[in-house]
């Protein structure tokens, strides 16, 4: 995406927090559903159920985002 949303979140190399910048990115993806060791499972959910499960603002502003991609 084209637009910049301003998030707090730690530095990667020190880890101190401070505010950076999250960009949406969408991808098509393809193929049998299969969580691997790290996962316990998966739930297919709605792009209205996914965008509520969603616990901050950011996160829904930057799945929206995301979202407009693809049309």
């Amino acid at each position: 995406g084209v637009e910049r949303v301003p998030a707090r979140m730690p530095h990667p190399h020190t880890g101190v927090g401070g505010v950076g910048w999250l960009r949406a990115v969408a991808v098509t993806v393809s193929g049998e559903l299969a969580p691997d060791a790290l996962l316990d499972g998966y739930a297919l959910l709605t792009a209205e159920e996914a965008r509520a499960a969603l616990p901050s603002d950011v996160e829904r502003l930057v799945f929206a985002a995301g979202l407009a991609l693809f049309d």
